[in-house]
């Protein structure tokens, strides 16, 4: 790998803060495990499991290193299809040494980390706002994550926290759409000015009555009857943090939206037409949460959906607050504070 003179200081002072942030997560997982019981071989296959996959996608937060593996890329084609591989083989390794292997796990994941590279091979050179190829890739990155059709392996594999193929599919596409699809504007970085920080903050202030408001006029809130220990409340904090907010708003902001609002960059309003169409995507999906209240809908030989409709409609409207933090900002790790700050919010004070 080539590393300009000028990119190393860069890219060692990000990483610095990169590896901080997968020591704290390290340890506070370490600390998960020391509570559950499981043999002293899971157990430490488990951490350095963790340390591994969840390293894969936090140490990516780091611009010049996205740039740098980018531009590799184009100067050694095989590295297109080398690391989704060595992510498919590694996962194999692990379910093998977990005694959890089988033919579906082997077929299912070199399906899911090979065929998307025939996707970003048509797609390079391609500009980059939304393609059809785009929309195609997106759905097959997301639809066996949210549907459970990958064999669900987590870490560790009889309590599981983190699943294998949802910490997978996060890092290649980090690695499909920063690195090597080159999208402008992601921000996927922890380096934060005061700006961003007061953008995120003013958001969720914002968002909140909002919030607060509807859902306590559909019940779908109440106040927590307890607080959580300090201890969960911190562990829980961090483990939004890197596990729903940051890879929501890279999936949803730093790829959905930013692909769609370069596609209607000449459209009148196009940015404020592009917020509202992934904050709508973005409502939709959490269309499978188990929130009441639910919204019956028949969809005639598929069944009968049972819509979480205020969960969705604040989720819509969540997405806006987010997006527009992400707009203000250009920085995804900013609208994933203010993602965090609601959900954290929720979850600890009104019984989420």
């Amino acid at each position: 790998m080539v590393i300009k003179d000028h990119q190393k200081a860069l890219l060692l002072r990000d990483l610095k803060l990169g590896i901080a942030y997968l020591v704290v997560l390290s340890l506070t997982f370490g600390a998960y495990l020391i509570r559950t019981p499981m043999s002293v071989g899971i157990t430490i296959l488990s951490f350095f499991a963790f340390i591994f996959f969840v390293g894969i996608y936090v140490l990516q937060g780091n611009p010049t290193l996205i740039k740098i593996i980018g531009t590799e890329t184009e100067r050694v084609p095989a590295r297109l299809w080398q690391i989704p591989l060595g992510l498919w083989l590694i996962s194999l390794t692990y379910a093998l040494l977990a005694a959890r292997i089988d033919l579906y796990y082997v077929i299912g994941g070199l399906l899911y980390c090979m065929l998307p590279v025939g996707f970003i091979i048509l797609l390079r050179g391609k500009d980059t706002s939304l393609q059809w190829l785009d929309v195609a890739l997106i759905l097959f990155m997301w639809f066996p994550i949210e549907f459970s059709w990958i064999p669900g392996l987590s870490i560790p594999p009889q309590h599981g926290m983190a699943g294998v193929y949802h910490l997978i599919g996060l890092a290649l596409i980090i690695y499909f759409y920063f690195a090597v699809r080159r999208l402008p504007d992601v921000g996927f970085t922890y380096r934060l000015k005061g700006p961003d920080w007061r953008t995120a903050i003013q958001n969720f202030i914002f968002f909140m009555p909002v919030a607060l408001i509807f859902g306590f006029a559909t019940g779908f809130i109440d106040f927590s009857q307890r607080l959580p220990a300090l201890g969960q409340m911190v562990a829980t904090f961090v483990g939004i943090a890197f596990f729903t907010a940051i890879p929501e708003e890279i999936f949803f902001r730093g790829v959905i939206h930013n692909l769609i609002e370069k596609k209607l960059a000449n459209k009148k309003n196009g940015t404020i037409i592009a917020l509202s169409i992934s904050s709508v995507i973005f409502g939709l999906a959490h269309g499978d949460n188990p929130n009441p209240p639910f919204l019956d809908i028949h969809l005639g030989p598929l069944g009968t959906w049972h819509a979480p409709w205020v969960y969705m409609i604040l989720a819509t409207v969540a997405g806006y607050f987010y997006g527009w933090t992400f707009i203000k900002t250009r920085k995804v790790t900013a609208a994933a504070i203010v993602h965090l700050l609601v959900d954290w919010t929720w979850g600890t004070f009104f019984g989420g």
